[in-house]
């Protein structure tokens, strides 16, 4: 069954989980997981859907990945408010099964502790909702450290005798700074479960803003994505990993839009300081323009969460980010004083246990906003209208009042499909209808 659902073979494993039911053993989460793995890679919604029911009439609750995995099945062949109701469905019913009173418990989150962080700053809340919390981590941490700082911390304000539960469903790498929406649950709890299905379903909004440097991708404006496979390898007994473009990996698509173009530093200029330590070198050569290297702001947004995916699919195209020290340029780099890896989550946006949109934004951390003050951006010439639009302001000291402008095109390139805002899907199959219905009466649940 595992081998048909790395095949995406559906047929096969549904035929293997029913010969299961009929002769033993007795199917379980595993099992369904599988099965319904397998159809979401042939984007087979019919037998999805009707798996998570088979589930819910053995008393098996889907947990958060299998009810995203088939949303996902669902997003992909009829658009996402078809596959957003289809989770609205299964929300309830976690929900009634975690309280039977089926009250939504406000969170334990007082607003006075929305600004509050730990004292060493390496994570601080941004925001909260019913069911999440979303917080800023600084670069130079893992999430996991981050988080059980953030859950000690909480605890001591609130007079706590053990740390508060929070479960975060994806991680930001160590030297990538940004925001990171947490669960108010422990592992399997409603939150957690409803969190874990909106990323599993490709439903969540994730934007970054990063610095890349090489032949350059347009004018400012222009727009495109990556989708090749990406595989990953652990390395040191799983303490490391890297990532690498492979026909077998697993899917992985990156869109990308330029906001702001700029000049490589001069020759003059070779031998600054690295952040690795070491004198730099412009291997590049002077030769700037449209033929030569150049530096370049991008917005990006993935639309899957492979690991280390925005730096494996800039860098497979010949865009390494700035300060990269596994898939970047290192040596050869036009900038290697910058200081860290130049990637930062900028903003997300999901929805809390009350079906309710919550967005949390990051501004560009200083160090970033100060690589970006010692360039000189490329004159560019040309019939588009320019708007000055004013993001990413870094405002942790209070010195820092000045923002980046970048300028934005006011006619675009025609967006690729990952930067779509709608997606011209046909309406909600109505059987989705009679499985929400069907599963919240006479089930148990």
């Amino acid at each position: 069954m595992s081998a048909c659902e790395k095949g995406g073979q559906w047929e096969r494993a549904l035929a293997l989980l029913s010969s299961m039911q009929e002769v033993g053993p007795t199917p379980n989460h595993i099992s369904y997981s599988a099965v319904i793995s397998a159809c979401e890679k042939a984007a087979a919604w019919e037998p999805a859907v009707a798996l998570l029911h088979d589930m819910l009439t053995r008393q098996l609750m889907p947990n958060g990945l299998q009810a995203g995995s088939v949303a996902s099945s669902v997003r992909l062949a009829s658009g996402k408010e078809p596959a957003w109701k289809l989770l609205d469905g299964l929300l309830a019913l976690w929900l009634e099964h975690e309280r039977p009173e089926g009250k939504l418990q406000s969170s334990w989150l007082d607003d006075d502790l929305c600004d509050s962080g730990t004292s060493e700053g390496v994570v601080r809340v941004l925001g909260h909702g019913p069911g999440v919390v979303g917080i800023f981590k600084s670069a130079g941490v893992t999430t996991e450290v981050a988080v059980h700082e953030l859950t000690q911390h909480l605890a001591r304000q609130k007079h706590m005798p053990k740390p508060f539960d929070l479960h975060f469903v994806s991680r930001l790498d160590h030297p990538t700074s940004g925001v990171l929406p947490l669960a108010l649950g422990a592992v399997g709890s409603a939150a957690a479960k409803w969190l874990e299905a909106q990323f599993a379903g490709r439903l969540v909004r994730k934007e970054y803003v990063c610095l890349c440097e090489g032949p350059s991708l347009g004018l400012t404006g222009c727009q495109g994505n990556v989708s090749t496979s990406l595989h990953t390898v652990e390395l040191d007994g799983g303490r490391a990993s890297r990532t690498e473009v492979s026909p077998l990996g697993r899917q992985a698509f990156t869109g990308y839009e330029v906001l702001a173009r700029y000049a490589p530093p001069p020759s003059s200029n070779p031998l600054l300081p690295s952040h690795d330590g070491e004198p730099g070198a412009n291997v590049h050569g002077d030769k700037q323009g449209p033929e030569g290297p150049e530096l370049m702001l991008l917005r990006v947004r993935p639309l899957t969460g492979r690991t280390h995916q925005i730096r494996v699919h800039l860098a497979s195209i010949g865009r390494p980010l700035l300060g990269d020290l596994t898939y970047g340029a290192k040596g050869a780099s036009l900038l290697r004083s910058c200081p860290r890896l130049f990637l930062h989550a900028r903003r997300i946006e999901l929805r809390d246990l009350a079906g309710k949109p919550f967005v949390i934004e990051s501004e560009l951390p200083h160090e970033l906003e100060d690589v970006l003050a010692q360039l000189q951006r490329v004159a560019e010439t040309g019939p588009e209208e320019h708007i000055a639009m004013t993001i990413l302001a870094g405002t942790d000291s209070a010195d820092r009042d000045k923002r980046s402008i970048v300028a934005i095109p006011t006619r675009l390139s025609t967006a690729g499909p990952l930067l779509a805002s709608g997606d011209g899907s046909p309406e909600s199959p109505d059987e989705l209808d009679a499985f929400i219905n069907h599963a919240r009466i006479g089930e148990g649940y």
